[in-house]
């Protein structure tokens, strides 16, 4: 249970599943060692014989399992059946899974316009404060970036290919944790602030 009277935040991580197993389990391991959950948007291109058991571990240890596309494209770009079946189709190989008929969806880029809201029948999670790893920064930097950003409802934004990332999270969690800071899954961290999830909506604070 979360405590209502604590900043919550949300951690988010894109570009999944990986077939490095370091990154993909050392993070997993991480979040298990401090009994928090996150949200982890997974592409559908990625997922094979060597990265579903990554998927399946980290949906059963209560991590939120999202959808980033079949192949990550920018959505923007793509007519308006080749969005559906970007998303429709990474969502059956996670269902496949997970048999979760329902997936929050994280646009690659982050990009989305009022087309994508119209057409993708499940809500899209952006992010309030991105930690900036995907450019391959030292882990100091990325613990600054959160560190310095962070605020009550932040939707975190990193990735699960970035070794660095392994390597703040290490410092980065004890510190949110020490500075009073709740973690959790997108969907819980809504729930907890009282914001209905709704299809046809971007979210990326809460």
């Amino acid at each position: 249970m979360l405590n209502p009277n604590k900043p919550t935040i949300a951690l988010t991580f894109d570009d999944d599943p990986v077939d490095n197993p370091n990154t993909a389990h050392e993070i997993l391991d991480i979040l298990e060692a401090y009994h928090i959950n996150a949200t982890f948007f997974y592409c559908g291109s990625s997922i094979n014989n060597s990265t579903v058991e990554k998927i399946k571990r980290s949906y059963l240890m209560g991590n939120e399992i999202g959808n980033h596309t079949m192949h990550y494209q920018d959505l923007t770009k793509l007519s308006d059946d080749d969005i559906r079946t970007e998303v429709e189709d990474a969502a059956r190989l996670l269902h496949n899974i997970t048999h979760l008929t329902h997936f929050l969806v994280r646009p690659p880029y982050l990009n989305y316009n009022e087309n994508l809201l119209n057409i993708i029948n499940e809500p899209l999670i952006s992010a309030s404060l991105d930690s900036k790893d995907c450019f391959g920064i030292q882990p100091h930097t990325i613990i600054h970036n959160v560190l310095s950003q962070v605020t009550d409802g932040s939707i975190v934004l990193m990735h699960e290919n970035q070794i660095h990332t392994v390597t703040a999270l290490k410092t980065l969690i004890p510190s949110l944790l020490s500075a009073s800071y709740e973690i959790t899954t997108v969907s819980n961290l809504m729930a907890e602030k009282n914001i209905i999830l709704s299809k046809g909506r971007l979210y990326s604070h809460a």
